[in-house]
C-alpha cells in the first residue's frame, strides 16, 4: 500500500526512496512489474537506478523491462537498466540480460557504441541477433559494403526473410547492388504488415499481361521519399496493364493526377475489377526494370495553372534589378519524430555562413511553418533577398510549382529533396550524416542525375561542410552570376 501511495503523489524522488526499501518484500513479481511500470512514467535514470538493486528479476526479465522501456523511447532508462544489471551481475551478462543493450545504444543513435557492444557479444556468445546488430548498424553508418558482408556471413547461419530483408536490401542498394537490392527486398511482402494487407481476393501480379485492372499498394510504413521515388514506375505498367487503381494519399493526388491522368486513384483499398495486386515498392521488379532512372524521369509535371501561379508571384516580387538573381531554394529541417532526424535536420544558422558569402541571390525559404530568416542587414549589403513564399504552398503540387521556378535547391534528405529530383530542378543534397542507403557513396545519385551531393564525415558537422560549400558553390551547383535553368 505505502509503495502504491508515494506514485500517486506523483513525487520520483520520495517513490523512489519507498520503492528502493520496499520492493525486495513484494513477492509478486508481476505486481512489482506493474508499480515498476507506473514509477517509469516520471522517474529520472538516477531515481531508477536507486530502485534496480530491490527487484527479484531474472535475466529475462531485466531484458523485458529494458526492451519495454526502449519501446516506449525512453532510451536512457533502458540504458540504466542494462548498465545495472551489468554493475551487479558482471559475470552473469550472457544470454538476454545483454542482449537489448546494443539494441538501446542504436536506438540513441550511438551507432559506434553499437557496433562495438554487438561484435563484443558476438566473439563471446556467436548469437546470430547480435550479427544481425552489425550488419543493421553497419548500414546505418553508411559502410554499406561492411553490412552486406556481415549478412553473407548471416546466410551461412539462417536463412535471411521477412523484415530482414529491408536493412539487407539498403546494404545492397549503398554498395551499388541495385538488382541485388531490388530481388532481395521483395523478402519483405513475407513480413507480418504485408500479409495483413495483402488483398486476400486478389493475386500478386507477376508481370504479365493484363487485361483488367491492376491495384497498386502503398508498402506499410512507406514515407513520402519512398513514394516519390518508385511513383516513376507507374508509367511503365501501360506496356502491360490495361487499368490502374493506385492506392495514394490525398495529398499526393494532385500531384499523380497532374503526371498520370489516366489512372484512378484511391485513398483506402478497392479491389472491384482489378485482376491482381502489386506493391509499389515492387513494380521495379515485376517489370524486369533493373534501373532507378529508367526513362521517366522526371516524372513530376507541376500542374500548369499552379506554376502561373508562382510565376506571378515571382513578378510581384520584382524589384528593378537589372540583372536577374538566381534563385535558391532552403530546406534544412526534416520530421523531427523519424528516427535519425538528428543527423539529417540542421540548425538555421548553421546556413548563415553561406548566406553571407553569396551576393545578389535570391534566397527563397522551403521550409513549411519555419519564422527562421536570416538578417536582413546583411542580405541588403549583399544586394540579396530573402523571400518567404510558404504561407501560400497548400499541398505538394504547390511545392513541385514552386520549385520549378527556382534555379537550384538547398536542401536535407527530406521531401523537398525527392520533389527536386522527380521534376528534374537542380539540387545539392546535405547527405545525413552517416549516410543514407538511397543517397549511397561519392557526389553522384543514381535515383536522380539532376543531385550534386555533399557529405559530412561523422566526426564534422553541417556547419563545417555549409562553411566549405560557401567558398566552392558555383562548382557545386552550376549558377555563377546570372539566373537560368528555371521554368
Amino acid at each position: 500500500m505505502l509503495c502504491e501511495a508515494s506514485l500517486k503523489l506523483a513525487d520520483a524522488g520520495f517513490a523512489s526512496e519507498i520503492l528502493a526499501s520496499h520492493l525486495n518484500f513484494i513477492e509478486d513479481i508481476s505486481k512489482a512489474t506493474v508499480l515498476l511500470h507506473q514509477f517509469c512514467d516520471h522517474c529520472t535514470a538516477e531515481q531508477l537506478r536507486r530502485v534496480l538493486p530491490g527487484l527479484h528479476y531474472t535475466p529475462q526479465q531485466y531484458c523485458d523491462l529494458g526492451q519495454y522501456l526502449s519501446g516506449l523511447r525512453k532510451f536512457d532508462l533502458a540504458e540504466t537498466v542494462g548498465d545495472s544489471w551489468e554493475d551487479d551481475h558482471p559475470s552473469s551478462m550472457a544470454g538476454s540480460a545483454s542482449s537489448f543493450l546494443p539494441w538501446v545504444y542504436w536506438r540513441q543513435l550511438r551507432y559506434e557504441k553499437a557496433l562495438t557492444c554487438f561484435e563484443s557479444n558476438y566473439s563471446k556468445y556467436a548469437h546470430s541477433d547480435d550479427l544481425v546488430g552489425q550488419a543493421i548498424v553497419l548500414g546505418f553508418m553508411g559502410r554499406y559494403a561492411d553490412s552486406a558482408a556481415r549478412y553473407k556471413e548471416l546466410e551461412t547461419i539462417q536463412p535471411i526473410s521477412g523484415d530482414a530483408c529491408k536493412p539487407l536490401a539498403m546494404a545492397l542498394f549503398g554498395s551499388g547492388d541495385v538488382r541485388g537490392a531490388m530481388e532481395r527486398h521483395e523478402g519483405r511482402v513475407l513480413g507480418p504488415a504485408f500479409v495483413e494487407k495483402a488483398p486476400p481476393d486478389l493475386p500478386r501480379w507477376n508481370g504479365d499481361q493484363l487485361q483488367g485492372g491492376l491495384l497498386v499498394l502503398l508498402d506499410p510504413g512507406w514515407s513520402i521519399g519512398d513514394y516519390l521515388m518508385y511513383a516513376r514506375y507507374i508509367p511503365l505498367l501501360r506496356r502491360k496493364v490495361a487499368r490502374v487503381r493506385i492506392e495514394a494519399p490525398a495529398d499526393m493526388h494532385a500531384v499523380l493526377r497532374a503526371a498520370y491522368p489516366e489512372a484512378e486513384l484511391v485513398t483506402h483499398i478497392d479491389t472491384g475489377e482489378c485482376e491482381a495486386y502489386a506493391w509499389l515498392m515492387s513494380l521495379p521488379v515485376a517489370l524486369q526494370l533493373w534501373s532507378t532512372v529508367g526513362e521517366t524521369l522526371p516524372w513530376l509535371r507541376p500542374d500548369e495553372e499552379r506554376t502561373m501561379h508562382w510565376k506571378r508571384w515571382w513578378a510581384q516580387q520584382d524589384d528593378g534589378a537589372t540583372v536577374p538573381r538566381p534563385r535558391i531554394g532552403l530546406c534544412w529541417r526534416g520530421n523531427p519524430n523519424t528516427y535519425h532526424d538528428r543527423f539529417r535536420s540542421i540548425a538555421f544558422e548553421d546556413f548563415v555562413p553561406l548566406l553571407a558569402a553569396r551576393s545578389n541571390i535570391d534566397w527563397v525559404n522551403l521550409q513549411l511553418g519555419s519564422n527562421e530568416r536570416p538578417g536582413n542587414t546583411m542580405l541588403e549589403a549583399l544586394g540579396s533577398r530573402w523571400l518567404d513564399p510558404m504561407p501560400g504552398v497548400t499541398d505538394f503540387m504547390d511545392t513541385a510549382a514552386l520549385i520549378a521556378t527556382l534555379d537550384c535547391v538547398l536542401t536535407i534528405d527530406s521531401a523537398v529533396a525527392h520533389i527536386c529530383g522527380s521534376t528534374g530542378v537542380h539540387m545539392v543534397l546535405l547527405v545525413p550524416i552517416w549516410g543514407e542507403w538511397r543517397w549511397q557513396t561519392g557526389e553522384h545519385s543514381l535515383w536522380y542525375p539532376n543531385a550534386t551531393l555533399v557529405r559530412t564525415p561523422a566526426d564534422s558537422s553541417f556547419r563545417h561542410t555549409i562553411m566549405g560549400l560557401a567558398n566552392e558553390w558555383p562548382e557545386k551547383n552550376d549558377i555563377s552570376g546570372s539566373a537560368g535553368g528555371r521554368r
